[in-house]
């Protein structure tokens, strides 16, 4: 069984102003025009204006961003930890 538990990823986006997610482990990069995050299947470039994180925990994997959201993308997949160097290699 996985040791790890998978959480649900939800967005909430109201009025393009406030963008509430859940499911979210980390958040990797953010400025006033982006912020990218990971999550369990990969990872979410949100893209606007006057951005600001107003909350985030990595324990309950809640954010909260306002400012103008114009778009966001899914992307990739998370590199997994549990992998090793060949399996990597080997795909």
């Amino acid at each position: 069984m996985n040791e790890e538990a998978v959480q649900a990823q939800n967005i909430f986006l109201y009025d393009r102003k406030k963008l509430e997610m859940t499911g979210i482990s980390d958040v990797s990069a953010f400025s006033d025009t982006s912020v990218e995050m990971s999550y369990s299947g990969g990872m979410i470039a949100v893209e606007g204006t006057d951005l600001k994180i107003d909350s985030f925990s990595s324990e309950t994997g809640h954010i909260c961003i306002t400012g103008v959201v114009n778009s966001f993308c899914y992307y990739g997949k998370a590199p997994s930890q549990k992998n090793g160097l060949l399996r990597r290699f080997l795909g």
